[in-house]
């Protein structure tokens, strides 16, 4: 006998994943799977997944598209979003602001996170490859540290005038790239 199995996401989450993917609610969804979304501008030719049971959202169509989200990024606190290159992402925390668009940002510049690691505040730097050197304080970093990509560490706890001076920078130390955030 065949086991149903079904994937459970909370409501929130799955609007926010369908408004990241589709910001202007021109896309039509379509049910893969019990874990699996998929959205597109033609019904039958879709460009995004969403994996209901991680929660994340994938480009379709290339072989080296990239997560446009990788991480978890916790309770719905409000209305963010960024536009990179034209093209505008919701995000419904400024923990998800601050990871989707470093993970955005570092796909459109494959040099900026280096760069980014070599600046660092009083007590903490926003990205590093070990995550011990995220903070002064090695409690900090086993709690606030967050992976996002290939290795890379993020610290997330941060002041939206953190926030928004942390993306002032990546956005500086990326001047080919168009980024421009609401905080």
């Amino acid at each position: 006998m065949a086991t149903l199995r079904a994937t459970s996401i909370p409501t929130a989450k799955l609007i926010s994943l369908i408004k990241q993917a589709d910001p202007k609610g021109v896309m039509h969804a379509r049910v893969v799977n019990q874990e699996r979304l998929e959205l597109g501008a033609d019904p039958f030719n879709s460009s995004v997944a969403i994996d209901l049971a991680n929660e994340t959202l994938h480009s379709l169509g290339s072989p080296t598209a990239m997560p446009l989200t990788s991480v978890s990024t916790g309770r719905v606190t409000g209305s963010y979003w960024y536009q990179l290159n034209g093209k505008q992402f919701g995000c419904t925390s400024l923990k998800a602001l601050l990871l989707q668009s470093l993970t955005a940002l570092d796909a459109a510049d494959p040099h900026l996170l280096d760069k980014l690691s070599a600046v660092k505040k009083r007590t903490k730097r926003i990205v590093t490859k070990d995550k011990y050197e995220l903070f002064d304080s090695k409690q900090l970093a086993d709690k606030y540290a967050v992976q996002i990509q290939n290795g890379w560490w993020v610290g997330t706890n941060n002041s939206t005038q953190e926030v928004k001076a942390w993306l002032a920078r990546a956005a500086s130390l990326s001047p080919n790239v168009g980024f421009s955030a609401s905080v």
